[in-house]
């Protein structure tokens, strides 16, 4: 089977910041249309992006079905780790650190989030999670204590409340609905 090498350079019009880090995992342009026809031709990928300085601020990688993108954003390291489920290239799970510590889990469909979220301490304990569907909150959000009791459970349909939020104290008993 015969392989070829493509290398390319791109000049970006606007600097990488922690508001469009995730624009720079891009491969190919939009990858919601154009992921399986794209990612299944290829073996293994590879980009870097360089601030003006010429200094390498951003990497992003892919091989066997595994995407990874990595850099310092603002300083801070962030680091994103895409595992497709399948060879359709629309899902799979997305986990996250920030400054090489777990920072976020959630699971993707078509690029948008979809399903269980969660958002984690520098110490590696769950601090919330959130139930998306498209990207948007549907269902119970729910931020945690230290000690992982449940502090606060507000329900969404569509990135709105509904209902009345319910917290809790430390020890788990309801103290306001």
């Amino acid at each position: 089977e015969d392989k070829s090498r493509m290398v390319s350079k791109t000049l970006l019009k606007k600097s990488v910041n922690l508001k469009n880090v995730f624009d720079f995992i891009d491969l190919t342009g939009d990858l919601n249309s154009s992921s399986k026809k794209n990612l299944a031709k290829v073996e293994n990928y590879k980009a870097m992006a360089y601030n003006e300085d010429q200094k390498l601020i951003f990497t992003t990688t892919y091989k066997n079905k595994k995407l990874i993108g990595e850099g310092q954003v603002d300083g801070t390291f962030m680091k994103l780790i895409y595992i497709f489920e399948d060879e359709s290239f629309d899902k799979g799970n997305v986990t996250m650190y920030r400054n090489n510590a777990l920072f976020a889990t959630l699971k993707a469909k078509k690029f948008l989030q979809d399903g269980e979220m969660k958002i984690y301490n520098s110490s590696g304990k769950v601090i919330s999670t959130f139930v998306l569907k498209n990207s948007k909150l549907n269902g119970p959000s729910k931020i945690y204590y230290d000690n992982g009791n449940v502090m606060i459970i507000i329900n969404f349909k569509d990135d709105e409340p509904i209902g009345e939020a319910i917290f809790y104290d430390e020890d788990g008993k309801v103290v306001e609905e």
